[in-house]
């Protein structure tokens, strides 16, 4: 049993890129439901030393699946919240109490 209420969040991911007889073949984007909450992140202090002062918004992603970052070889996902669009630029895995993963997502500046 979750203590925790969980909602459904709308995650586009990036389909697996190939090399195919020497062509690039792009994936397609698939849209995936995953459970979690979401957060406004309050305090942008560190985000911005890391990501750079260009961060208007971030949220914090509570989940019980990993999201992909920019790390990842496809690309980070994307996540579809409050009308915006947000790219995941972190993941991490918490398993002390109740395992689950923190993410952090920026808001892709063009969309507002």
């Amino acid at each position: 049993m979750s203590l925790l209420k969980l909602n459904r969040i709308k995650v586009i991911r990036q389909g697996k890129t190939e090399n195919i007889r020497g062509k690039i073949v792009v994936g397609e984007k698939q849209t995936l439901e995953v459970e979690g909450t979401l957060q406004p992140e309050k305090d942008l202090t560190l985000i911005r030393e890391v990501f750079g002062s260009h961060i208007e918004a971030a949220i914090k992603v509570f989940s019980k699946s990993r999201l992909l970052t920019v790390e990842d070889m496809n690309g980070a996902d994307v996540i579809e919240w409050d009308e915006r669009r947000w790219e995941v630029s972190n993941c991490r895995a918490y398993t002390d109490i109740i395992p689950h993963y923190k993410s952090i997502a920026i808001l892709i500046k063009d969309e507002k």
